[in-house]
């Protein structure tokens, strides 16, 4: 019961290191497209 709830817990926190690493990925694009926006 143990183990599993820490297969668990390792599961969810790759998930969220996983998303964490696409947000830092995606914003920066996301910014660069904005930039020109904000210029105008």
């Amino acid at each position: 019961m143990f183990r599993i709830f820490i297969n668990i817990k390792s599961t969810v926190n790759n998930l969220l290191v996983k998303n964490i690493l696409l947000r830092f990925t995606t914003s920066p694009l996301i910014v660069a497209s904005c930039l020109p926006l904000m210029n105008l």
